[in-house]
């Protein structure tokens, strides 16, 4: 399950990981990789992967 704690106090299921799926894989496989926070999660991995 993949939960998002609002700044209101306020807890969202937005979402499932399968089993061995990271928290990024499953959001963008049941929003699409063109979502917008699949997006900014995508880029936030490329960033460092490339700054490893």
């Amino acid at each position: 399950m993949i939960l998002i704690e609002q700044v209101d106090g306020s807890v969202w299921a937005v979402g499932t990981a399968r089993s061995g799926e990271s928290v990024q894989e499953g959001y963008c496989r049941q929003r699409g990789a063109g979502s917008p926070l699949c997006a900014r999660l995508e880029g936030e991995a490329t960033e460092r992967s490339e700054g490893a």
